[in-house]
């Protein structure tokens, strides 16, 4: 876990503890649009959820391995924090395909109020879109439970 996110020493030597969202719950390969959005195709990345944050690290082109510096941080914390499936209407330019394996999540961070960042993620299967969204659906539920 230390390699991957910020975890106290303390807690490091311990899994995943679901009472309190410590650790890592979740991680593995996922794939972000290209700048300039979904018609350009998407870029692998891989996806770390650990202590109610989504960690996104770059994958190395010449190696095909994530890189040690954080592409993008997203606060499960945020209020306005949501992940869901998306709708074809959500995602025109996707291929017809992917969009079983497409969700998003939804903050507010650093964004003007009342406005909304989004990010949308294609997992590589659907069955692993499914874990993914558990996953984030069950910490917030945790964070939103005991107030953290």
């Amino acid at each position: 876990c230390l390699d991957h996110c910020p975890v106290p020493p303390e807690l490091a030597k311990h899994s995943f503890g679901a009472e309190k969202g410590q650790g890592i719950a979740c991680e593995g390969y996922v794939r972000i649009p290209r700048p300039g959005g979904i018609k350009r195709g998407w870029v692998k990345e891989y996806m770390v959820i650990c202590d109610f944050k989504l960690f996104l690290y770059e994958i190395s082109p010449d190696k095909g391995l994530a890189s040690q510096e954080i592409q993008q941080v997203v606060d499960m914390r945020d209020d306005d924090f949501t992940a869901a499936a998306v709708l074809p209407s959500d995602v025109i330019h996707a291929n017809k395909k992917d969009i079983p394996c497409i969700f998003r999540v939804t903050t507010s961070e650093m964004n003007p109020p009342g406005s909304q960042h989004q990010i949308l993620l294609l997992a590589n299967s659907e069955k692993d879109k499914e874990n993914w969204l558990v996953a984030l659906k069950n910490l917030h539920m945790i964070l939103r439970s005991k107030n953290l």
